[in-house]
């Protein structure tokens, strides 16, 4: 699926900040844009992806997009960056995703001017895989 078809802010992983040797790929899909990268089930500890992108201050729900198999890694760290601190999930790759079968919701956050999400394959069994993160801006409901 292309990027301009989703809501809110895509960063794909051809946009990511890629630390060690990421696999391209293509054959599990769906996915966004052209493909997804996986770490081969290697170099374990070695690989980061850092993705990025300017925002408006606000609450966004951070979304992760990942091609789920059986032969994923089920507690891949990712690592959230948001105006309240850090948030660390741990998620199985490995289990649907939804909606679409591509997205996981990592939760809803506050951010400031930036969104961060980091994906490590540090202490990961199985293929770790990354596609794009997706920040979903929030409705904030003033109380009367």
């Amino acid at each position: 699926m292309t990027i301009a078809s989703l809501k809110g802010i895509v960063v794909d992983d051809d946009a990511a900040q890629l630390e060690g040797d990421w696999q391209a790929n293509n054959v599990v899909g769906p996915f966004v844009a052209d493909g997804y990268r996986h770490d081969a089930d290697s170099d374990k500890g070695k690989l980061a992806a850092r993705f990025e992108t300017a925002l408006k201050p606000g609450t966004y729900e951070v979304r992760l997009a990942f091609q789920a198999h059986a032969n994923r890694a089920q507690k891949v760290p990712v690592t959230i960056l948001h105006q309240d601190g850090t948030t660390v999930k741990n998620i199985n790759q490995r289990g649907k995703t939804s909606p679409e079968n591509l997205f996981a919701s990592l939760g809803t956050f506050h951010f400031g001017r930036q969104g961060t999400v980091v994906i490590s394959n540090e202490g990961t069994q199985g293929h770790v895989a990354i596609d794009a993160v997706q920040f979903l801006p929030q409705e904030v409901v003033e109380p009367k």
